[in-house]
């Protein structure tokens, strides 16, 4: 053989064998010095707005899913389609100019969330768009941290903000960013499909109960306290998570809703309600009054509900009033 092609070591005899123990040794010695694989950043909660996929099974699909699938979805200007679909649900009576009124004005507010970095790389998860469809089998929410935010060690509340028919819009937690920055508080808006919130429909508590464990894990493991409120068809929606979680949540801010049900109202009597609604919102006054009387009179331990009425005031508050109605929520929440 020619000696440029012998190997290192014999395959046979002493001195070869001798050879492979000791190379096989120095791997194993290098192997044990080496970085092992590197561990994972630890979770953190980061100043502005993110959105989180939860590993858990997908909510039932509810009969809006379908027809939002048939509506026109621009990603970049999301926030259009509750006044022209989603409008046409909520306030089928309005008028041509008001409802051309209400996609100006959400058109004005897409135009200025969009120029924030951090919410315009939310994707969208409203029924239909291609994030929803992809990520159908999670659970996921919205988050927005604010730059007042206690530091760690110090006590974090936390509101969780149940949306109401179409989806889980960017412009709800744009809109409540300014509570989260006045007050120190977390904000999270699950998702929850179409928004079709009902008892027949289960799953609002588990949703509403792994969205909190994930925040408190951001948060270092610890929520001081946790506020519930909803809006709309969400604000019924509250009476369903507080039966699934009592004496979870310290207070409950209903927005341009209540729930109908004597059962759902009952439930809303264990802990400090307070109502939003417009004096020119008659289905939602109409539910309100009627969820609002039965709590008086039921003198439970959240005691007398606090009931706020806008003049004027139609089911879009938290777009046309919203300045007035969030301090109305944050001198609620904060007295609690």
């Amino acid at each position: 053989m020619n000696a440029r092609m012998r190997p290192v070591f014999r395959s046979t005899g002493l001195p070869g064998a001798l050879g492979w123990t000791v190379a096989f040794a120095l791997a194993s010695a290098l192997s044990l010095l080496s970085p092992g694989p590197r561990a994972e950043e630890p979770r953190r909660l980061a100043p502005g707005a993110s959105s989180h996929l939860l590993p858990r099974p997908a909510l039932p699909s509810d009969p809006l899913v379908a027809l939002a699938r048939l509506a026109p979805l621009d990603h970049r200007a999301e926030s259009e389609r509750i006044g022209s679909f989603i409008g046409q649900f909520l306030a089928p009576e309005l008028p041509p100019a008001a409802l051309a009124d209400l996609r100006s004005r959400l058109g004005e507010e897409n135009r200025a969330l969009r120029a924030a970095p951090d919410f315009a790389a939310l994707p969208t998860m409203v029924p239909g768009s291609p994030a929803a469809r992809e990520h159908a089998a999670r659970w996921h929410y919205f988050l927005y941290v604010p730059r007042s935010l206690p530091p760690a060690g110090a006590p974090r509340r936390l509101l969780l903000f149940l949306h109401g028919v179409g989806g889980n819009f960017h412009v709800y937690l744009w809109w409540l960013r300014e509570l989260a920055e006045s007050t120190g508080l977390l904000v999270a808006c699950p998702s929850y499909g179409a928004g079709m919130w009902s008892a027949s429909s289960p799953g609002a508590g588990d949703l509403v109960l792994a969205v909190r464990d994930d925040v408190a894990e951001l948060a270092g493991g610890r929520l001081d306290r946790c506020y519930l409120a909803g809006l709309s068809s969400g604000a019924r929606a509250c009476a369903l998570v507080l039966a699934a979680l009592p004496q979870t949540f310290a207070a409950c801010a209903l927005i341009s809703g209540a729930p109908t049900d004597d059962d759902e109202i009952d439930v809303l009597a264990g802990v400090p309600v307070g109502f939003f609604v417009g004096d020119a919102d008659a289905p939602a006054l109409g539910a309100v009054e009627r969820a609002e009387r039965r709590l008086r009179a039921a003198g439970g331990q959240g005691g007398s509900p606090v009931a706020h009425r806008y003049p004027q005031g139609d089911h879009f508050l938290l777009l046309r009033r919203r300045s007035e109605v969030l301090h109305d929520i944050q001198q609620f929440l904060t007295a609690r």
